[in-house]
């Protein structure tokens, strides 16, 4: 557009001087100055349009992995579980509702992340004066994928260009008063939230290349399945919300 402008101006210049006997010096000084000014701000344009195409093309092709929670997405969600009865004189399945706890896992360059390995990094607990405080959870743990991912279990993946996965992160049972850990859990970690309250997991992943920045995870549990709340918190939130 701006060049459509300047070729304007120096046709309808070109034409003035044409249609005058005598071309002014002030006229010609004018277009002079006019066609100049235009130039600078077509460079101007070009050199910031060349400079936003540059970082939109650097946005693609840096692998980027983004950690969200969005219940909306399946992040928390009841999934029906059939155990199997043992006993060899009669069939039967008994069924428990649980409620699985997920973290949404976000390629969002266009190129493909390998080695994607989710993990948990800490385990707070709100204190009495709403901060929060360490706990005995002194050690990182690897978490698995869900049946979404391509392969299951705590083997590293590889996500695509724009692909979402998801991961566990924890279990809530019906039947059951305790937060379920994913297995590889330590044992001495299986009454670590008999307790109640309000704790802060922060996990992340780790990968061939970038690792995704820490999400921190609230869960307030009172050993109730039905009634657990969860919600993301601030990376560098001193105090619980």
């Amino acid at each position: 557009m701006i060049t459509i402008v300047i070729n304007a101006l120096m046709l309808g210049g070109l034409y003035l001087g044409w249609q005058l006997e005598a071309y002014p010096t002030s006229y010609f000084l004018i277009s002079v100055g006019a066609i100049a000014a235009l130039d600078v701000i077509l460079i101007l344009y070009k050199l910031y349009k060349a400079k936003k195409e540059i970082a939109e093309l650097k946005a693609r092709i840096t692998p980027t992995i983004k950690l969200d929670y969005d219940e909306a997405e399946g992040c928390l969600e009841v999934i029906p579980v059939y155990v199997e009865s043992t006993s060899k004189e009669f069939e039967a399945r008994t069924k428990y509702n649980v409620k699985w706890l997920r973290i949404k896992v976000t390629n969002e360059s266009s190129l493909p992340v390998s080695g994607c390995k989710p993990v948990l990094v800490r385990i707070q607990r709100k204190g009495s004066d709403g901060s929060w405080k360490p706990t005995s959870f002194q050690e990182t743990l690897f978490l698995p994928w869900t049946m979404e991912a391509e392969g299951t279990g705590l083997d590293p993946i590889t996500i695509g260009g724009g692909i979402k996965r998801l991961f566990l992160l924890c279990q809530f049972y019906q039947s059951s008063k305790e937060i379920q850990m994913p297995p590889g859990w330590p044992s001495r970690f299986g009454a670590f939230f008999e307790a109640g309250g309000v704790y802060r997991f922060d996990v992340a992943v780790l990968t061939d290349g970038p690792t995704a920045t820490l999400l921190p995870i609230v869960i307030e549990w009172y050993g109730n399945w039905n009634n657990v709340r969860v919600y993301k918190d601030k990376v560098d939130s001193p105090t619980a919300p």
